[in-house]
């Protein structure tokens, strides 16, 4: 099973990257990236939830259709939802 604390960095550090858009190309041409984020949302820890959908966010607003795509082949619309209704 994989440590929480280092779900909890994962997450935090793939959140931290989203927040620039000049990286979300990188991010979801990276093969896994988006499902290792959308699969730390199963993470008991409401910090580490609130990066996945802090972070799911940040791809589904950017310009390029390449980032929502990507989250959306991934299951991260679902899970992005799920959190935005009341999983954090």
């Amino acid at each position: 099973d994989v440590d929480a604390a280092f779900t909890h960095n994962v997450a935090a550090t793939l959140r931290n990257l989203t927040t620039l858009e000049a990286n979300h190309q990188a991010i979801v041409r990276t093969p896994g990236a988006v499902k290792l984020l959308v699969d730390c949302s199963k993470s008991k820890d409401n910090s580490t939830r609130e990066h996945v959908a802090l972070g799911l966010h940040n791809l589904c607003t950017a310009r390029e259709e390449a980032g929502r795509a990507s989250v959306g082949k991934q299951n991260g619309l679902t899970v992005l939802i799920e959190l935005s209704e009341g999983g954090t």
